[in-house]
């Protein structure tokens, strides 16, 4: 995950879809290859990486309250 980004605390309830596109901070460009996670549910760890687009989706999360983090996918 980034170093100093504030995680995202999301409180979902059951069955929840969770989508979106993350973006560069000063570009507003799509980031390709970025690894979200969500952390403190069930399963634990649910991970996506973004499309070329800069989306992801996350489908069917059990409801629960959930910390979300982003990474770079190659830290290389």
């Amino acid at each position: 995950p980034r170093t100093g980004a504030p995680p995202l605390r999301l409180a979902l309830a059951p069955g929840a879809f969770v989508a979106g596109t993350v973006v560069g901070l000063t570009s507003a460009a799509p980031l390709a290859g970025a690894t979200l996670t969500l952390q403190g549910g069930e399963p634990l760890g649910l991970v996506a990486t973004t499309a070329a687009d800069g989306s992801f989706a996350f489908e069917e999360v059990e409801s629960g309250s959930y910390t979300a983090r982003y990474g770079k996918a190659d830290q290389s």
